[in-house]
């Protein structure tokens, strides 16, 4: 009988120490779930984090583009004008006693519309590039397809005229579209 009772104190101590490690290996498992949950939670806020920046990254290197390109336009529009102000203000800088009063006042006359010209393309210009990055609204109403050529023809002509070409825009015919008075110039 005492055999018995040792027997069975043994198995009951065996049955507790064996509790004992089944619950000490339960506390590792649900640690161990925990921190893959974690490091799971971890990986998906990094990689949302790494999909933002791809994207942070793809908005900056187009508004990059788009700059470039601005200042490539502006840099092409403006060179022109530019080269006849200057040419122009050379030659009255230079103005010997071959030139007379009357041309020296033409000249400045020409000078002084190339540099009015050129001053509303680059109001022009940068209103366009204002538009281009705050998405400025488009204010359509009826405009005259001719007004709109014969004021691009009077900034071009000082160009033109500069270069031997003759602009004609005797057969310009009236009509009218829908447009942002903006985006024309």
């Amino acid at each position: 009988v005492k055999l018995k009772e040792e027997e069975i104190d043994n198995l009951k101590k065996t049955e507790e120490k064996n509790k004992k490690i089944i619950d000490y290996q339960r506390g590792i498992i649900a640690f161990g779930i925990i921190a893959l949950l974690i490091i799971a939670a971890l990986l998906l806020v990094q990689f949302r984090q790494k999909n933002i920046i791809t994207g942070q990254k793809n908005e900056l290197a187009a508004l990059n583009d788009n700059k470039n390109r601005f200042f490539s336009i502006i840099a092409h529009d403006l060179k022109s004008p530019f080269n006849s102000i200057l040419g122009l203000l050379e030659l009255l800088v230079e103005k010997d006693k071959t030139m007379s009063q009357e041309e020296f006042d033409k000249h400045l006359s020409t000078l002084e519309k190339t540099a009015n010209s050129t001053f509303t393309l680059l109001q022009n210009l940068l209103n366009w590039a204002r538009s281009q990055m705050q998405n400025l609204p488009l204010n359509f109403e009826r405009l005259s397809i001719k007004e709109i050529i014969l004021e691009q023809c009077r900034f071009l002509n000082q160009q033109a005229s500069g270069k031997g070409i003759y602009i004609d825009t005797k057969e310009v015919t009236n009509s009218f579209i829908w447009a942002d008075k903006q985006m024309t110039a």
